[in-house]
């Protein structure tokens, strides 16, 4: 039975194979690498509002159908009970927002993911402004950790020196990639030096 119900989905599962959309992605995917930057560089969260609650697996399905290129978004998070955060290239921010807006969703140029009035919980309702506060930056501090667990070895250490300049993490929550993921011919990914340009960072409250 099992197997038959096998058959069935694979019958109708959509071959985007020949996909124009896919195929015009999947290229400008293999070619970005060998571009030259001339753009913003560095990573940020943009945050877009939502109405319900989402899983990352719907939140997905519905930017996909938005014509949103999901494969350039790194990280989807709930930061409050209202709002997704987007992790993304500073480079890909502007054609973001300029979907969202001609898709009718508002960005949030003003949220800010360390402020207590984002917390839910009703326990901590009593508690003192700079508990709350501390509580927001330890989530937020978990949400990007969490974030970094999952990210290829690749990207990894540029999205973890973004979170560490932006304060939001430890030098200790940074994952180590090990070494079976480590290229000799990919490129240097390691932190910058002192003389390096800082990276361009657009998490909305810094703006």
């Amino acid at each position: 039975m099992a197997s038959k119900w096998t058959a069935v989905t694979k019958k109708y599962r959509p071959n985007r194979t020949n996909d124009p959309v896919c195929i015009a992605r999947k290229r400008a995917a293999n070619v970005r690498p060998f571009q030259e930057q001339t753009g913003p560089n560095g990573f940020g969260y943009l945050y877009i509002p939502r109405s319900r609650r989402m899983d990352r697996s719907e939140v997905r399905r519905r930017l996909r159908k938005m014509d949103v290129d999901t494969s350039r978004i790194l990280d989807i998070t709930f930061p409050a009970r209202n709002v997704v955060g987007l992790l993304i290239h500073a480079q890909y921010h502007p054609l973001l927002t300029e979907t969202m807006t001609n898709a009718s969703v508002k960005v949030l140029t003003d949220f800010d993911p360390l402020d207590p009035k984002h917390l839910a919980d009703p326990k901590l309702e009593t508690v003192s402004m700079a508990e709350r506060h501390a509580v927001a930056i330890e989530n937020h501090r978990r949400r990007c950790t969490q974030c970094l667990k999952f990210l290829r070895p690749a990207v990894m250490p540029s999205v973890a020196r973004v979170f560490l300049e932006e304060g939001w993490i430890f030098d200790e929550d940074i994952p180590t990639v090990p070494a079976k993921h480590l290229d000799r011919d990919a490129p240097d990914h390691s932190f910058q030096s002192e003389d390096d340009p800082m990276p361009g960072v657009f998490s909305t409250h810094h703006q």
